[in-house]
């Protein structure tokens, strides 16, 4: 199961990359932010198309989720990249694990 180490800058940030007729299931993730400038706004995206509401997070306070076995958290559109949007305050740091499959429902 492929791992990606996330330093998310102000804007989108891909993540994985989208392949043709697959799509990207995270199955976990854990972000934190990584300077000391108080809250800020994290939003999952598959392509343009927002996969989460916008999270307002507090510097330095940690979020991890795990799915179920045989779960996703996310799950992208096929063939579209999997893109973090940060807004304001500080980078953001973390990792997240993931599958990519065909056509997964």
């Amino acid at each position: 199961m492929p791992g990606v180490s996330i330093n998310a800058v102000v804007g989108d940030n891909t993540l994985v990359a989208g392949l043709p007729g697959r799509r990207i299931a995270v199955v976990s993730y854990m972000l934190v932010g990584a300077e000391a400038v108080g809250t800020f706004t994290v939003q999952w995206k598959s392509g343009t198309v927002p996969l989460s509401g916008p999270m307002v997070m507090v510097d330095g306070a940690p979020l991890a989720l795990a799915a179920g076995l045989g779960m996703a958290l996310l799950l992208t559109n096929i063939g579209e990249a999997l893109i973090l949007t940060r807004v304001g305050g500080a980078s953001v740091r973390g990792h997240l694990w993931y599958v990519q499959a065909g056509e997964v429902s």
